[in-house]
């Protein structure tokens, strides 16, 4: 085979894109932006949930674990995902906001930082946001208000029961050593058929991911089955419609390295797991 024939045989076709799910109250929604023939999308197809929870101490240990505090001290004012994988990710917040009643819906935002990667059209009442830097939360835009909060620490959330019509997570969920708690917690302050939605991508500091993470760093199936654990397990029986979604924007030419060190497509990736508050 030629060096042409070669080049022209990597080039990849645009995905299918169009996944229905379980919106908010139960209300189907299609994802326009959902790439349907991924094996991400079929992952919760025929669920086959572990009998017990799959996990241990040992595999919440991280490569740092010094205070948590300590290392996000200094604020990062860096987007947590590049600029197409952003927009994907904003598109499919947009998406879900939607199917809310617009100017009276409520959103928390956990492990936020200077952006929640939402539209900029956001029509919410109310945008609460928790995480690990004060700097960040407060030049961020959107935010009605906000609370510095280690959820390894303390993972309850500083909410009443039922306040939120959505509980957005982007790239924290793998920094998690207390996933349980958390999850729970997720799941008390949503309000009944509310909806929680965890984005993460192949970027990370990878000495502050957990060992169950960093075990299918180059998996997403694998990693969307472990967001799937989360729900199904926190708490048992408390939620349902759980979907992933591959929100990939589309592939441009080049390569980059991941924060794991291994080669990655460019944009960045971009997946979600979402389920509903029974």
């Amino acid at each position: 085979m030629s060096e042409g024939s070669k080049a022209a045989s990597t080039v990849e076709e645009e995905p299918e894109r169009g996944v229905k799910i379980l919106g908010p109250n139960r209300r189907r929604a299609r994802m326009p932006m959902a790439i349907a023939n991924s094996p991400v999308a079929k992952v919760f197809d025929s669920p086959c949930w572990p009998s017990a929870w799959p996990y241990n101490e040992a595999d919440f240990a991280r490569g740092d674990e010094t205070q948590d505090e300590e290392f996000f001290k200094l604020p990062r004012l860096q987007p947590n995902l590049d600029s197409e994988a952003g927009s994907a990710l904003r598109f499919f917040h947009a998406e879900l906001f939607k199917l809310a009643n617009q100017g009276e819906y409520s959103v928390l935002d956990l492990c936020s930082s200077f952006e929640s990667h939402y539209p900029k059209n956001l029509r919410a009442k109310r945008v609460a946001l928790t995480g690990m830097s004060e700097s960040e939360l407060e030049q961020n835009k959107q935010a009605t208000e906000w609370t510095v909060r280690n959820l390894n620490e303390d993972p309850s959330l500083p909410f009443e029961n039922a306040e939120f019509d959505f509980v957005t997570m982007t790239a924290g969920v793998l920094y998690l050593s207390r996933p349980q708690e958390v999850f729970a917690e997720m799941h008390r302050v949503l309000k009944p058929g509310g909806l929680a939605s965890i984005a993460f991508s192949n970027r990370c500091w990878p000495s502050k991911a957990v060992k169950v993470w960093i075990d299918v760093a180059d998996d997403p199936v694998g990693q969307c089955q472990i967001a799937g654990n989360y729900f199904h397990f926190s708490p048992p029986g408390g939620w349902q419609a759980i979907s992933a979604l591959d929100l990939r924007p589309s592939t441009n030419a080049g390569k980059r390295q991941s924060s794991f060190g291994q080669s990655a497509p460019s944009p960045d990736p971009v997946y979600a797991v979402t389920a509903l508050k029974a």
